[in-house]
């Protein structure tokens, strides 16, 4: 006669066994982006708006990136009121506006089969503008 003991020991064992078998999965392999540069991500004329265009652009994103993200910085010694980046779909309109008070602003993309995207929508994004407004002071540049 087997114990009780004996019969949750093999029990046990049969679980663990269970436990360690092989289970089949796939994977797959996401279709990179291209890394947001000057030309996939070219900067554009502000849409719908008058602002100044002195402003500093720049986007940053990894080789094969899930996200990105785009800068705009004000020009230097111009004091803008708000800094503005659009971000432009592919029918050539403003798909989002970041508008920020001061003299930097900042915004994300998705990557999602290949294409920018404004995140957590279907929209996708082809250009950037990168623009200032209420500009005071000087744009003296950085002359030798």
């Amino acid at each position: 006669m087997i114990s009780s003991l004996a019969k949750c020991v093999v029990l046990v064992s049969s679980i663990i066994a269970v436990g360690q078998a092989c289970i089949a999965t796939t994977t797959t392999t996401p279709v990179c982006c291209s890394v947001l540069s000057t030309s996939t991500l070219t900067r554009v004329p502000p849409v719908g708006i008058t602002s100044e265009q002195c402003s500093v652009l720049r986007r940053i994103s990894s080789v094969c990136p899930t996200t990105g993200t785009v800068l705009c910085d004000a020009a230097a010694d111009t004091n803008p009121s708000n800094v503005i980046i659009q971000l432009i779909g592919t029918a050539g309109t403003s798909v989002k506006e970041v508008s920020v008070a001061g003299d930097s602003a900042a915004t994300t993309l998705q990557c999602v089969n290949g294409l920018w995207y404004v995140p957590g929508t279907s929209t996708q994004v082809k250009s950037v503008t990168c623009s200032q407004t209420g500009s005071t002071g000087t744009d003296e540049g950085n002359f030798p």
